[in-house]
C-alpha cells in the first residue's frame, strides 16, 4: 500500500523494480538516484503491530536517519505501518523511531523485538542502543523478546485506576471493568491525538490473564503494543497484584507475555518476517 500524499515520503516517487537474481531471499530494489545509500527494508506483523525495520549498517557513512525515514515512509508496502525503525552502526547496533505520522518515538518494544529477530538471524551482537538507553534483545525457540531495564522505567499514579508509566514511551494506563466500552474507548483515542498526545493502554482482568487495548499516538489502535504491555505490567506490580509473569491478549487476538528477569522485564511473543526489499536512497 502506497502512503497518500500526506505521508512523511511521499514525495518520493518509483516503483519497486524486479531485479531478479540481484538480491537474496527474492528481494526486489528501490531505485531512488545515482548516489544510492545501501538499504534493507524489512516488513514485520509484531503480534500484529505492522513494523518496518531498516537496514542502514551497510553504509560507508554516517546515515541522516530522518532522512532514510522520510524516503522509505513513502514507499510500497504488503501492509500500511504502525512504524518505523531505522538502524545504523555507529556506534554499535542503534535504532530510531517514527510513528507513522512522522512522530518520532524514543522506543518501541515491538520493533526492538523485530530487531532482536533480525539480529539473531544475522548471528550479530544483541545489544540495542536507542535514545532512551540500551537494550538486550534476542529470540529463541521462536519467540523474540526485548529486555527494559527497570531502572529506565518510571511509574506513578495519576487518580483511581489510572497510572502514568514511561518504559521509553510514555503511557496513561486505565485499569477498567469492560475493555469494549465505548465511551472509554472513545475517550482513549481522543487522549492518544492531537496537541499533548500521549499512548493510552485499557487493561480488563480475564481469565488466565488480562485484556489488553492500545492507541498510540500518531498511530491510532494497533493490533498489540510492546510498551503498553510492560506499562501494565509495571502497573501491576505498583499495585501488588501480579505474579512473575502475565500475559496480556489485545484486542486484535494476539498476545505478549511478560515477564521479571533479574533487573529486566523481558516481553516475548511471536514475530512475522513478511518480506525484505532492497532500496538505494539519494540521501
Amino acid at each position: 500500500m502506497r502512503a497518500d500524499s500526506s505521508s512523511p515520503g511521499s514525495h518520493h516517487r518509483g516503483e519497486w523494480v524486479d531485479t531478479e537474481g540481484a538480491c537474496q531471499d527474492g528481494c526486489t530494489e528501490y531505485l531512488a538516484g545515482p548516489d544510492m545509500a545501501p538499504l534493507t527494508v524489512h516488513e514485520f506483523d509484531a503480534a500484529g503491530n505492522r513494523i518496518v525495520v531498516v537496514d542502514g549498517r551497510l553504509s560507508a557513512s554516517e546515515l541522516p536517519v530522518e532522512s532514510v525515514f522520510r524516503h522509505v515512509a513513502g514507499l510500497d508496502y504488503v501492509c500500511q505501518p504502525d512504524l518505523f525503525a531505522v538502524l545504523t552502526s555507529r556506534p554499535g547496533v542503534c535504532a530510531s523511531f517514527w510513528n507513522r505520522d512522522g512522530s518520532k518515538e524514543r522506543v518501541c518494544g515491538n520493533a526492538l523485538r523485530c530487531i532482536g529477530w533480525l539480529l539473531a538471524r544475522q548471528n550479530q551482537p544483541e545489544t540495542v542502543w536507542t535514545d532512551h538507553g540500551e537494550f538486550m534483545v534476542g529470540c529463541d525457540d521462536g519467540w523474540a523478546w526485548v529486555d527494559f531495564p527497570v531502572a529506565s522505567i518510571s511509574a506513578r499514579s495519576v487518580g483511581a485506576n489510572q497510572w502514568l508509566v514511561d518504559c521509553g514511551t510514555p503511557h496513561a494506563v486505565w485499569m477498567v471493568e469492560d475493555l469494549n466500552d465505548r465511551d472509554t474507548a472513545i475517550r482513549a483515542l481522543q487522549r492518544s491525538a492531537g496537541a499533548g498526545a500521549i499512548n493510552v493502554t485499557i487493561a480488563a482482568g480475564a481469565p488466565g490473564g488480562w485484556k489488553v487495548r492500545t492507541f498510540e499516538r500518531g498511530v491510532g489502535e494497533t493490533g498489540s503494543c510492546g510498551t503498553g504491555a510492560v506499562a501494565v505490567f509495571v502497573t501491576l506490580a505498583q499495585n501488588g497484584g501480579l505474579a512473575s509473569s502475565a500475559g496480556f491478549e489485545f484486542a486484535s487476538g494476539h498476545s505478549l507475555v511478560a515477564s521479571l528477569e533479574r533487573d529486566a522485564i523481558r516481553l516475548r511473543g511471536t514475530v512475522n518476517h513478511v518480506a525484505s526489499k532492497r532500496t538505494g536512497s539519494s540521501l
